[in-house]
């Protein structure tokens, strides 16, 4: 605590007066040098000493005095423990004997002084209402009429260091502590005892300069940090305790560990809370240990551990808060275990890394990042919104994130009726605003009410794969007899129905009629579009009388419709009567096939589209050229690694001999390959029954049949670097050449291309292993071109040589 105005304003007229009379009589250089007040000494250092009468007014009166207290509650925590000097140590203190009280101490001085500030060091903030009292002399220590009060407080104190400043200098030779009432449970979570403990009492004559930790603080910033190891210069352990939460971090060597960091604070301090911003959440197991002192080379004996997990921290930044405050000069996160693979984003690298540590004498500040107080209101029977209980906070933005299931809560928190009591599981996000890359998810799972219940001697489902989303059996079963006929309603559904009495054919050997009518009669399959119901693109709805009625929001959910009624048949000869409501979990479910490396026929890809349909598998991705992969071994064995097979399936005008000679052979394997007219015609057909047709061309790597054309673009001619474009030496000309080649297939001028222009297309983008730099470059030149021309684009995961 600092002089306040008030003490230098009872100096102003002496120190102007005094300054006056020297300025008349020295110069004004020697003026610099001299401090002057009727109650200070000046020293050559330039210190000042506050005095009256010989009373040194910054020093603390009350140490070493004989001190007295109304009880003791054992001989090691006397009331003399409270005036020798030592703060905060659990050794040297004074503590009451059990009981409600009052309980008090006071201190001799020996003689008459001045009296400004008592300082009260506190073991525990148990006390409720405490007065600071003097007397002059005292006639019977144990009688209250000698003690006059001189300060009343009424309240706990703010913090266990509790300096209490008197309105004004009180003159007297005893000062008392006491305590009228207090709490056996101490507001810090310390254990329960109806005692009363106080380290020490200090006494001044002035405004005592007492420095009072604030528990609100990061007392670790700034401070010494040292680490069992670094990964790099600019990872040190000194970033883990500089105040940037979001940037600069420590990272251990790579390695299993365990790894540790330590920060020292300066000196002994109150220690209640951590808070930890993890760059990942790989540690699974670890620990916060706390030291009072250290060797010059510490021991793992000197470590005290004060909280310790044995599973990943469910936030990038965790709060630790400990039961009871401690006392420590030193705080160190210790790592024994982690997963080198981090959770959030699946990228594997062996060390562990924070961006800060912090540590609080008091509760952390609160986590932005928190989701205990996001939660829901449980939908009720009717309801057609979910209401979400989003608290606003500074810092962080929090937001709906979506629903497992669209089809029960879709983006905008609209509730579809399912036909039985279902649970979707509701993401919320929150994200720190000063650094985008911190966030944190909570999912919740949610009851959404159906319309009907679920009652014993329902029928069960129909068996098919996968599995029907909602069903409400009732009884009996739907067959199809010789009248029976396929109906739709719109044209958009003709294609569903066509493909339901073929398949049925060839299922049975059996023909049903396909019409298009506006209502169905006794017998027949009816599909028909609706809104509004939550079906979105894939879902249906299919009611199972003596009739069955589908309807969809879309094609592609008449079509799964489809199947689903063949399978039953095909499984039970008919299908269970009631209600099935029927949508998909997955955007994406599919199969990827490596036509580069092994040959396929067309007519075995058409065949495997009709496998995929039928289990409701949307997503086929060819791989439409590759080759031999371990072309070192051609070089460990003096051969030449273009000789290596290599395989390009799409039909292509890029022949040996063109642009200009360059071209060293066709592009096109010879074996097999598929012309533009049938895999142009392979993707319409593979999309009216639901699957959706991603082709891919796998470059920069893996691109031997394009080294194979364009022999001066490959990387070198060691292993690899064979399919391995030049991208570090020939960027433009490598982009330039590989874009003529997706030009036959989706250039902007073509009329019909052959890949349809609502696909996906693969660009590859795996395993280049050369000039990550350039690598990256590549790819986003790529993903650009794609998306110029009305495609969605996707490309493998390549992160870690992504990385410059």
């Amino acid at each position: 605590m600092g002089r306040k105005k008030g003490w230098w304003k009872r100096q102003l007229a002496i120190l102007l007066c005094a300054a006056n009379v020297l300025g008349q009589i020295l110069p004004v250089a020697a003026q610099e040098e001299i401090t002057v007040s009727e109650n200070n000494i000046a020293t050559q250092e330039g210190e000042v000493t506050e005095t009256v009468s010989g009373q040194e007014l910054t020093a603390n009166i009350a140490l070493g005095k004989r001190a007295t207290a109304s009880s003791e509650e054992a001989n090691t925590v006397s009331a003399n423990n409270a005036v020798d000097g030592n703060n905060y140590s659990d050794n040297s203190r004074w503590g009451s004997n059990r009981g409600e009280g009052p309980h008090w101490i006071y201190i001799d001085l020996e003689k008459e002084m001045d009296i400004r500030t008592v300082a009260v060091f506190w073991e525990n903030r148990k006390a409720t209402s405490y007065k600071i009292q003097v007397a002059d002399s005292l006639s019977n220590p144990m009688s209250e009429e000698d003690w006059r009060t001189v300060k009343e407080c009424k309240t706990r104190p703010a913090s266990i260091t509790d300096v209490i400043e008197l309105n004004q200098t009180e003159k007297g030779r005893y000062v008392r502590l006491l305590i009228e009432s207090f709490t056996s449970q101490d507001p810090d979570g310390r254990t329960e005892w109806n005692t009363v403990s106080v380290y020490e009492i200090e006494i001044y004559g002035g405004e005592a300069e007492i420095q009072i930790q604030n528990p609100a603080v990061n007392v670790a910033k700034g401070k010494r940090a040292v680490s069992s190891s670094q990964e790099a210069d600019n990872f040190n352990a000194a970033t883990a305790v500089d105040g940037d939460t979001a940037e600069s971090r420590w990272s251990s060597a790579r390695g299993d560990g365990p790894h540790w960091i330590y920060v020292d604070l300066g000196k002994s301090m109150d220690v209640k809370s951590f808070r930890i911003f993890w760059e990942t959440r790989k540690a699974t197991n670890y620990k916060i240990q706390i030291a009072q002192s250290l060797s010059a080379s510490p021991q793992e004996n000197e470590w005290t551990t004060v909280q310790s997990f044995t599973s990943r921290p469910e936030s990038k930044i965790q709060i630790i808060n400990l039961a009871n405050i401690k006392r420590a000069r030193y705080v160190r996160l210790y790592i024994e275990n982690f997963d080198h693979l981090n959770p959030d984003d699946n990228i594997s690298w062996n060390t562990i890394s924070i961006y800060e540590l912090e540590v609080y004498g008091g509760n952390a500040p609160g986590d932005i990042m928190e989701t205990a107080s996001i939660s829901f209101v449980q939908p009720q029977p009717g309801d057609r919104k979910l209401e979400l209980i989003l608290p606003p906070r500074e810092g962080a933005t929090v937001k709906y994130n979506g629903t497992d299931y669209e089809q029960l809560i879709d983006d905008e928190l609209n509730i579809y009726q399912p036909i039985v009591d279902m649970e979707a599981v509701v993401s919320v996000k929150v994200t720190n605003d000063n650094n985008p890359s911190q966030y944190v998810f909570k999912e919740m799972q949610v009851t959404i009410p159906g319309q009907y219940p679920v009652e014993e001697g329902d029928n069960p489902a129909p068996k098919v794969l996968p599995e029907l989303r909602e069903w409400k059996g009732t009884s009996g079963s739907y067959r199809i007899l010789e009248e029976s006929r396929i109906v739709y309603k719109e044209e958009e559904l003709k294609t569903a129905a066509e493909a339901l009495a073929r398949d049925y054919q060839v299922l049975t050997g059996e023909s049903l009629r396909v019409v298009k009518a506006e209502e169905a009669e006794a017998g027949d399959i009816f599909f028909r579009l609706t809104k509004g119901k939550g079906l979105f693109k894939e879902g249906y709805l299919m009611n199972i009388t003596d009739r069955v009625v589908v309807e969809a929001e879309e094609s592609t959910g008449a079509y799964w419709a489809t199947r689903t009624i063949l399978q039953s048949i095909k499984k039970e000869g008919s299908i269970p009567q009631g209600i099935a409501r029927d949508y998909p979990l997955y955007e994406v479910r599919g199969l990827i096939l490596d036509v580069g490396r092994k040959t396929f026929s067309m007519d075995y890809l058409k065949q495997t589209v009709q496998e995929l349909a039928w289990y409701k598998m949307n997503d086929f991705q060819i791989h439409l050229n590759d080759n031999y992969i371990w072309l070192e071994n051609y070089s460990d064995a003096n051969e030449d690694p273009m000789t290596a097979y290599s395989g390009f399936r799409l039909e292509s005008d890029i022949k040996k001999g063109g642009n200009n000679g360059l071209n060293q052979a066709d592009l096109t394997n010879t074996d097999v390959f598929y012309t533009k007219d049938e895999f142009r015609e392979f993707m319409q057909t593979a999309k009216e029954c639901g699957v959706n047709i991603v082709p891919e061309i796998d470059v920069p790597a893996h691109s031997l049949a394009l080294t194979k054309v364009r022999p001066d673009l490959r990387d070198g001619t060691n292993g690899r670097q064979n399919d391995h474009l030049a991208l570090s030496t020939k960027f433009d000309e490598c982009v330039d050449f590989v874009q003529s080649i997706f030009d036959e297939y989706m250039g902007s001028d073509l009329e019909n291309p052959v890949f349809d222009p609502d696909a996906t297309i693969h660009i590859g983008c795996d395993e280049y292993e050369a000039d990550a730099a350039a690598f990256r470059r590549f790819c986003n030149s790529m993903i650009e071109y794609v998306q110029e021309r009305g495609r969605k684009v996707r490309f493998w995961g390549s992160l870690t040589r992504l990385q410059s």
